[in-house]
């Protein structure tokens, strides 16, 4: 799960994955759905932590690692998860947003089984969005530096992208405007 942003747009009291939910912060709602998956979908999540130490607000389950570059963009925040990934000799990751808290644990499951080593969740309003499988094929042609992700593997390779039919809401938090619509 990525959650190295500065969250600038976001205009509350607060970083927006700290942001008070109706049920937990905008991380801990985010990660909620994954806690019946450790162990038999994934064998650990590990988030992504950036401008803001999330340590105190993420789960014993989750592993919290910090992304010293969070400033030059996601694609830093993501290689630092695919380097962890290739170190403990993963063969793919799915890769989440720890500001995105309408997707269930049953996306998750279905986006990390698919049979692909790059496949999107596509949400029933159309969009497709994380999470997003990526299998170790494709590691080494993600961007390293900027605000960009998968997205650019996607729309480069429009043909390689299997897009998964999921439920759930492809929404994320930039802004308070967007935590008051939830």
């Amino acid at each position: 799960m990525l959650g190295g942003g500065g969250g600038r747009r976001f205009g509350g009291p607060t970083h927006k994955l700290l942001a008070a939910t109706s049920s937990g912060s905008v991380i801990e709602r985010a990660l909620a759905p994954l806690s019946e998956l450790v162990g038999a979908v994934f064998a650990e999540v590990i988030v992504v932590a950036g401008a803001q130490d999330l340590s105190d607000v993420t789960p014993r389950w989750c592993r919290v690692v910090h992304n010293a570059d969070w400033e030059r963009g996601l694609a830093t925040s993501l290689r630092v998860g695919i380097d962890l990934a290739s170190d403990g000799g993963h063969e793919a990751v799915v890769v989440g947003l720890c500001d995105m808290i309408g997707v269930p644990a049953l996306t998750w499951q279905q986006v990390a089984q698919a049979d692909s080593d790059l496949a999107i969740a596509s949400y029933p309003d159309g969009r497709s969005a994380p999470p997003v499988r990526l299998g170790a094929s494709v590691w080494g042609e993600l961007p390293t530096d900027g605000d960009y992700g998968a997205r650019l593997l996607i729309d480069r390779f429009p043909s390689r992208a299997l897009r998964v039919s999921v439920s759930g809401s492809a929404d994320d938090i930039d802004t308070l405007a967007d935590l008051q619509e939830w």
